[in-house]
């Protein structure tokens, strides 16, 4: 059983981190932002870590 939940809560917490993730790219298209600019942005992050 702990081992069960030892591996249940990364992949969990991965989940979580996809669902945010996708939310705020609904969010971001919404405003009109366009796959170009996010992706542009994402790369600029990666670069910036």
């Amino acid at each position: 059983m702990e081992l069960l939940l030892a591996l249940l809560c990364p992949l969990g917490l991965v989940i979580i981190g996809l669902i945010c993730y996708w939310i705020s790219f609904q969010l971001a298209k919404s405003y009109g932002v366009t796959d170009e600019e996010i992706v542009q942005a994402l790369s600029r992050d990666r670069d910036y870590l």
